[in-house]
């Protein structure tokens, strides 16, 4: 992996407006104004559209000092990555017969078929589920716009709401939406703007902190843990989703880390609660503010909001130093506001692993609502995001809630439609 720039994603957040405060707020470069016309005889820049996507650290693509955009100007550039957002969002609604996007010439043309593909594999694993989606709704927010003679960088936010048939479970609701900010690269093209690279999941980051050591591999786990697999479960034609203490068998293990036996919490898991949780706090603001969670705002808030699913569910905290495996609390606002496995994906894992609270699942379609998984997006062996199930369906379809960025009733068939992602799912004793 690439060293990263001396601006990290955290301190270009915090540099820039807030999502309420919109392109009002921002600095007003005069000399830049007038990038939005057309001026065609400005000889395009040339940008590796996969290394901006490989190094989305970089605000400016290619290093480029771009200046801070506002008012019309601003505006102008963002509604192309708006509008290309309308045309995918109509195309994941129209079925499984359309696999075209309109709007062809607002994309890089690898960017274009990137598109097309990712919405194709959407509609083709939600179908699997026997799901379709019907009809969308969008709002958008433009953050911050930056932008350089040849090149623009546009920081917004959206909030997407897709209509859902097809599911004969009368809990699920008809609808769901996410909130998610992208970072979208525009490169000029002749008289006009091109999307040549875009990040729909800005926000959603791992929290980079680790243990004191690592001890242990994930796959060689992973077969160790073989005879701890879960009873018989069916994954269709559940008549409940609610599993009884008597589901999951109690297990109390010697754990050994470090060559020091570790104390272990016991407890009690009620898997609804924490789905419960997790279904009415999808959206609420990570925080210790009036209307906020009550928990400290870490950044990156998908593991921190697992971990409040799992305190809902009843989890007791296991105290120890901050930095070990064996401890998971949380402080709220005094440093260091909780252990590194309270707020970091990969701490947690191990947290769980080694704290007896939890079994891998053979499949994550054996996900049941209370359950957990976890993500390596990148493949390089650190986890770096984490989702709990908030409801599993009659038909055993797969309902996932997280935060950063913020959604809850998406099918997992849709999340994990054409991704190449290493998985790890948890299902989680409900005493141990």
């Amino acid at each position: 992996m690439a060293d990263k720039l001396p601006i990290s994603r955290r301190k270009f957040l915090a540099t820039s407006s807030s999502v309420a405060a919109g392109v009002a707020a921002l600095s007003v470069n005069p000399s830049i104004q007038a990038l939005a016309a057309p001026q065609s005889s400005i000889k395009p820049a040339t940008i590796d559209a996969e290394q901006l996507i490989a190094s989305v650290d970089k605000i400016a693509p290619s290093g480029i000092e771009q200046g801070r955009l506002s008012g019309s100007t601003a505006q102008q550039l963002a509604d192309i990555p708006i509008a290309a957002a309308h045309a995918e969002y109509k195309a994941l609604a129209s079925g499984s017969n359309i696999r075209t996007l309109e709007g062809v010439d607002r994309f890089a043309p690898s960017l274009y078929q990137a598109k097309q593909s990712n919405i194709a594999a959407r509609i083709a694993g939600i179908s699997e589920d026997g799901l379709r989606y019907t009809d969308y709704t969008l709002e958008t927010q433009i953050e911050a716009v930056w932008a350089e003679t040849n090149t623009a960088s546009i920081l917004w936010t959206e909030k997407v709401g897709l209509s859902i048939a097809g599911e004969p479970d009368p809990h699920v609701p008809p609808a769901f939406y996410e909130i998610r900010t992208h970072l979208t690269f525009l490169q000029r093209d002749g008289a006009g703007w091109r999307i040549v690279a875009d990040d729909p999941q800005f926000r959603n980051r791992a929290i980079a902190t680790r243990p004191h050591s690592m001890t242990g591999d994930k796959q060689n786990i992973a077969r160790a843990q073989k005879q701890l697999t879960s009873p018989e479960r069916s994954s269709k034609g559940t008549s409940s989703q609610s599993r009884s203490s008597a589901s999951h068998l109690v297990r109390t293990p010697r754990v050994l880390l470090d060559g020091r036996e570790i104390m272990l919490a016991s407890g009690t898991y009620n898997a609804e609660n924490a789905a419960s949780y997790a279904q009415a706090n999808a959206y609420t603001a990570d925080g210790t503010g009036a209307g906020q969670t009550g928990f400290h705002d870490f950044g990156d808030n998908c593991t921190n909001f697992i971990s409040q699913c799992m305190q809902a569910g009843g989890w007791p905290y296991a105290y120890g130093f901050y930095q070990y495996y064996d401890a998971w609390w949380h402080i709220g606002d005094w440093w260091p506001n909780g252990s590194w496995t309270w707020a970091a994906a990969e701490n947690f894992y191990w947290f769980v692993y080694y704290s007896g609270r939890g079994f891998y699942l053979s499949s994550v379609w054996d996900l049941w609502a209370g359950d957990v998984i976890e993500y390596d997006e990148d493949k390089n062996g650190n986890i770096n995001h984490a989702q709990i199930c908030n409801y599993r369906s009659y038909d055993g379809t797969c309902y996932m809630a997280q935060h950063t960025d913020g959604y809850a009733w998406k099918p997992l068939s849709d999340i994990l439609a054409g991704k190449d992602w290493w998985c790890y799912a948890w299902g989680l004793w409900t005493s141990f």
